[in-house]
Order: C-alpha cells, then sequence, then structure tokens
C-alpha cells in the first residue's frame, strides 16, 4: 500500500471519507469528513481500514 500524503483522501468500509494531515513516525493523523477533531491510528490499523480515494480538491 502507499503511504498517506496530507490532504490525501482515504474511504472506511462504511465509505465515510477522511482526510490525511501528516504521517509520521508510523503514524496516521487524519480528520473525518463532518468532524472538527484529528483522530490518530498506527499506520498498520490504517492501511487495514482504509482504500485510497484520492487527492482533496478544492471548488
Amino acid at each position: 500500500m502507499r503511504k498517506p500524503m496530507p490532504k490525501e483522501r482515504y474511504q472506511d468500509k462504511r465509505g465515510q471519507f477522511i482526510t490525511i494531515k501528516s504521517c509520521i513516525f508510523n503514524r496516521v493523523i487524519f480528520i473525518r469528513a463532518g468532524y472538527q477533531a484529528e483522530c490518530t491510528y498506527p499506520l498498520n490499523r490504517f492501511e487495514s481500514e482504509f482504500t485510497f480515494a484520492g487527492e482533496k480538491t478544492y471548488d
């Protein structure tokens, strides 16, 4: 799997989107759509629970 990069979007198994803030020291920090608080997952858990959905675009 590719390494998550800032501003990339991923989708979980329920179809909800998240946006990556950073990926350092095998930790992925992201924000879920509709939430303000950051979430942190270990890289291996993140890779098993999310699929790449593209880079975030601003209209």
